[in-house]
């Protein structure tokens, strides 16, 4: 008989233990990793951003400045795709 007594307050024990964990401490944990993870991919890109801003503050104040990357043109010959004819459709009404 004692058995079945430590074994209901063992589960006792068991759901108020999970309850507790789950409700306050999870949370906590949960909140804690992603500002960990914020922080250091914010760390990383504010790493990388600053020498753009340094370059950005040695630019003269109210200046204009235009950041271009030649690309390559893009041709597409005469002879690719073809041509559809479209013929315009008149109302009824």
């Amino acid at each position: 008989m004692t058995t079945f007594f430590i074994f209901i307050i063992s589960l006792v024990v068991f759901y108020y233990g999970t309850k507790l964990f789950v409700r306050h401490l999870l949370p906590r944990l949960i909140k804690r990793y992603v500002n960990k993870r914020m922080n250091q991919f914010y760390g990383e890109n504010a790493q990388k951003n600053s020498s753009y801003q340094s370059q950005k503050r040695k630019d003269k104040k109210g200046g204009v400045t235009i950041h271009y990357s030649p690309g390559t043109k893009k041709y597409v010959p005469n002879d690719e795709g073809e041509y559809i004819d479209y013929k315009e459709k008149k109302d009824k009404a």
